[in-house]
């Protein structure tokens, strides 16, 4: 794994755990996604020589890219190009999602696609909930074998026990990702060293009871909240920065007067 070493910052200041970074704009096309992720890359490099932190990751909100016009095979190649816009030497992911299809043309068949992506790695992991934001991109026609469809899918993962896309960093720390109403999805485990991002398009507040409960912190990228929602676990402390075009999180855990 291509992890960087935790540089030890100057004086007093603690090292964030994790620089979260988190484009303004929603629904990007995929060629927008790139050059905001290009942006974010060296946000996060700067970031990451001044204070620290081990690693970083862009977190997208929920968008309608491709809208189940390509297929699995076709996203995972999309998923690769971002793949080589992260640079040697620094542990930069990105999160976000791809509406695909299982079929070349589209229709019954379709997925939400979470993807997770690393210089290492590239992982991804369907939606479990269907929700009113894949209905409306579907339409009321293909609305019944696509939801057939869709939740024979989602039994078949949870009969496996299939988890979320996930990847280790730092010491003993963890980030997964998940799609809006799935933070509300099985399986949830305890585990308070893992700090879930999730592209949302408009979750409400109780959903993550739950997961905040048994998470460092979940960080959401909500396309219908004017900055990203931090729900954490006491001793987890987060401070968020306005950038142009971006917002960036970075999370400590108890430091003493943490500082951006």
């Amino acid at each position: 794994m291509d992890f960087r070493l935790w540089k030890k910052p100057e004086g007093n200041k603690k090292s964030p755990l994790l620089e979260i970074i988190c484009p303004r704009a929603h629904n990007l096309k995929f060629p927008e996604m790139e050059v905001a992720i290009k942006k974010a890359v060296g946000h996060a490099k700067r970031k990451m020589d001044s204070d620290g932190a081990p690693a970083a990751a862009i977190l997208f909100s929920e968008g309608e890219n491709f809208r189940f016009t390509i297929t699995q095979e076709e996203g995972a190649i999309y998923a690769e190009r971002v793949q080589k816009l992260l640079p040697n030497g620094y542990f930069i992911s990105v999160a976000f999602n791809l509406l695909e299809s299982s079929e070349p043309d589209g229709g019954y068949n379709g997925c939400n696609n979470g993807y997770l992506v690393s210089r290492e790695q590239v992982l991804h992991s369907p939606k479990r909930n269907l929700t009113t934001f894949e209905k409306d991109v579907v339409g009321n026609i293909l609305l019944p074998e696509f939801q057939k469809n869709w939740e024979a899918r989602t039994r078949e993962l949870e009969e496996k026990g299939e988890l979320f896309g996930s990847i280790d960093f730092g010491f003993d720390q963890r980030m997964e990702h998940r799609i809006c109403a799935d933070v509300c999805q099985s399986p949830i485990y305890f585990e308070p060293q893992t700090i879930t991002l999730v592209s949302a398009g408009g979750n409400q507040v109780s959903y993550y009871n739950r997961l905040a409960g048994n998470r460092m912190a979940v960080v959401t990228n909500d396309s219908t909240k004017p900055e990203p929602v931090v729900y954490k676990r006491e001793g987890t402390v987060w401070g968020i920065k306005a950038l142009e075009g971006f917002h960036m999180l970075s999370v400590f855990e108890n430091p003493a007067n943490p500082q951006l």
